[in-house]
């Protein structure tokens, strides 16, 4: 329901506002609406054993990373008049996933995929010679969210503690920046 609300839109209207800021308060409030609807579903132990597992906290660590900065470029893409760009970046995002699949998990492609996966390729081809400058917002879009997905996959926690612990990491940073932009009378939200 969060993310499924018309986010072009409403970035558009901010596009005045740094990029930066947005994200971090991207990663701040989603947090708190998080941890909040968390508490209240009970879904707290979850996040808790997260941290017995080191092999979790280094990859979601990285994830923290990646959904950081794939936000960035998204919001920075909409900022800029690019929403082209990122949605190009999110439809190669399959075609990614895919071939990361296959190279390093040694998934098999069977014929219906490697079809999907050439007509996949073929429309990117078309898109990117009939654009009048490299898209590399839409490859950094598609790349994050592409690796996003593959280290997701090899641990398991739920989608909801996941980006808990996720915008949790981003708030460590965003916080302190937040703050620092009202200090010095630059921000453009006041807490």
């Amino acid at each position: 329901m969060w993310w499924g609300r018309r986010q072009p839109l409403f970035f558009d209207q901010i596009n005045h506002i740094p990029s930066l800021e947005v994200a971090m308060h991207r990663g701040l409030w989603s947090f708190v609406v998080l941890f909040l609807s968390l508490i209240l579903f009970r879904g707290t132990n979850d996040f808790f054993a997260l941290f017995k597992s080191s092999k979790k906290i280094i990859i979601l660590t990285i994830t923290s990373l990646l959904i950081a900065t794939n936000w960035l470029g998204f919001i920075y893409s909409v900022s800029i008049n690019k929403v082209q760009d990122a949605s190009l970046g999110y439809f190669l995002t399959p075609m990614i996933s895919v071939s990361l699949g296959y190279f390093i998990l040694n998934e098999k492609l069977n014929t219906r995929k490697v079809i999907s996966v050439s007509l996949m390729l073929f429309a990117c081809f078309v898109l990117f010679t009939s654009l009048d400058s490299f898209p590399y917002l839409a490859l950094l879009i598609g790349t994050t969210w592409g690796i996003y997905g593959l280290l997701r996959k090899q641990i398991k926690v739920s989608p909801a503690t996941g980006l808990l612990y996720e915008s949790g990491l981003i708030t460590l940073f965003a916080l302190p920046y937040l703050i620092y932009l009202n200090q010095i009378g630059i921000g453009y939200f006041n807490f």
